[in-house]
């Protein structure tokens, strides 16, 4: 069970954040990699991204990272409906779903990802940012 300030979370309501973060889910990342090329392209990138805003957060003194869909771009579709797998099509209810642009949009385009996850700003408006401390609300 997933919970934020006491309230659950289901993964499968929220989106996938660049293909590395959970909407509405402080600091939850998750390595996945291409379909469709070499699965650790996509996993050396998304960890690099992920220390980029690791630095970009102790730089300035955040404690929280959460990804919010502020335009309503939320899609009934995950990352993996393009396969036909068995254990895929049983497992793709429990996974966080994708939006219809970016940053909620999953590529598997290893040149456009490169650029969103290694040269696109880390704040950048879609990522909320803030001081929190042990116990205290996440806003």
């Amino acid at each position: 069970r997933l919970t934020v300030d006491g309230e659950e979370r289901v993964l499968r309501d929220q989106l996938t954040y660049k293909g590395v973060l959970v909407e509405d889910v402080p600091n939850l990342a998750w390595i996945i990699g291409y379909t469709n090329a070499s699965w650790t392209l996509k996993a050396d990138i998304s960890g690099t991204y992920l220390c980029r805003l690791l630095q970009h957060m102790d730089d300035n003194g955040y404690t929280a990272a959460v990804p919010r869909d502020l335009d309503g771009c939320a899609l009934d579709t995950c990352m993996f409906d393009m396969l036909s797998s068995g254990y895929v099509k049983r497992g793709q209810n429990e996974l966080p779903r994708q939006g219809s642009k970016h940053p909620w949009r999953v590529l598997m385009h290893y040149e456009k990802d490169s650029e969103v996850l290694l040269e696109d700003p880390v704040d950048d408006g879609v990522m909320q940012f803030s001081r929190v401390s042990v116990g205290e609300a996440v806003a």
